[in-house]
């Protein structure tokens, strides 16, 4: 409010200095107009009023479908003062949520980038562009979240009445999978032609899981117990430089694995030698882009399938990719090849 600042002698270039001193993940605040922005309020006209420049100056935010079971998300959002911290932004209340004022005692899910790296090698991907949202991966980066901080233990500190909580970390539903029911859902681009490279994966000598970029260019899923291994190709190229979107789900219950690649069914099989019951747990660090070459712009892990979502490919593609956040709040996008205009209506 810029007459609040006023009351306390800021202007708004001086809290976007204040801003950007802090190093914070955005210091844009907008600009200051001095007259009413809107067309005709009065008489219900709520269009942006011409010559205000609010024209291609919207945003595309962007909100995932939800899931059942979110044990991992990560929006790879660049952030100047830590590049090598990719943080965790899932929420998945389990039984560790004691006490609502203590979450911030929980193990966050934060992947640690190893060096070097910088702001420099993030920039923007398809989803969003109000800031620049995709790590670039280039052989040698990785980005890992450690087996040990997954389950670490939790301590709530006594507050008031209430006694000290020790909660044991090995009860966590972690990204480490057992028997269960698990997605793997990604968005990322690989340069053209490029193979083998790991995308993300918990897998250990004899148990665990990984997603790769297999040597004809398709997603390749692996999935390990008991020293055996079952792998699943998908039928469609990823590696063409383009962004692609990949699910893939593992109905552990049905023994069958199904890929979507770009919203549509690209594979699916029956898990051949690894039995119902079998566990993929592994004491093996969560690994995104080991020897990839390309770039990643968002990653989720759940617990559960689609059908335990109460959802489907369909809807959850639709939203993501032609969802509400694309159009104005009457539904209209904005012409082809440009950005939605700032405010709630098309101008």
């Amino acid at each position: 409010d810029p007459a609040k600042l006023a009351e306390r002698n800021i202007s708004l270039a001086e809290l976007r200095n204040e801003l950007e001193a802090q190093q914070s993940r955005l210091s844009d605040l907008g600009w200051h107009v001095g007259e009413a922005p809107l067309a005709n309020p009065a008489k219900m006209d709520y269009r942006p009023a011409a010559g205000f420049g609010v024209e291609e100056r919207g945003v595309a935010y962007f909100v995932p479908w939800a899931l059942a079971r979110t044990v991992g998300e990560w929006n790879f959002y660049k952030h100047e003062a830590s590049p090598g911290v990719v943080l965790g932004e899932n929420f998945y209340m389990t039984e560790e949520y004691i006490r609502r004022n203590q979450y911030y005692f929980l193990p966050r899910n934060d992947l640690f980038v190893s060096e070097p790296v910088s702001s420099d090698d993030y920039g923007f991907g398809p989803l969003e562009n109000w800031i620049e949202g995709a790590l670039s991966f280039d052989g040698t980066r990785v980005a890992v979240l450690s087996h040990t901080e997954m389950i670490k233990d939790i301590t709530y500190p006594s507050q008031g009445t209430a006694p000290e909580i020790e909660f044991d970390g090995s009860k966590r539903e972690t990204l480490d999978m057992a028997a269960n029911n698990f997605i793997l859902e990604m968005i990322f681009r690989t340069d053209a032609g490029h193979t083998g490279g790991t995308l993300v994966s918990k897998i250990g000598s004899s148990a665990g899981y990984e997603l790769s970029v297999g040597l004809d260019g398709a997603p390749e899923f692996t999935i390990r117990s008991n020293s055996s291994d079952f792998s699943l190709n998908a039928s469609a190229r990823v590696n063409d430089g383009q962004w692609h979107h990949v699910l893939v789900e593992v109905d552990r219950a049905s023994g069958v694995i199904s890929f979507y690649v770009g919203g549509r069914i690209a594979g699916r099989g029956q898990i051949a030698n690894i039995g119902q019951g079998s566990s993929l747990a592994n004491t093996g660090d969560f690994v995104v882009g080991k020897d990839l070459v390309g770039a990643v712009d968002f990653l989720r892990v759940c617990r559960s399938t689609l059908a335990e979502s109460r959802t489907t490919i369909d809807e959850l593609y639709a939203w993501q990719f032609d969802g509400p956040f694309l159009r104005d709040i009457a539904g209209r996008a904005p012409a082809s090849g440009r950005s939605r205009g700032a405010g709630a209506l098309q101008p």
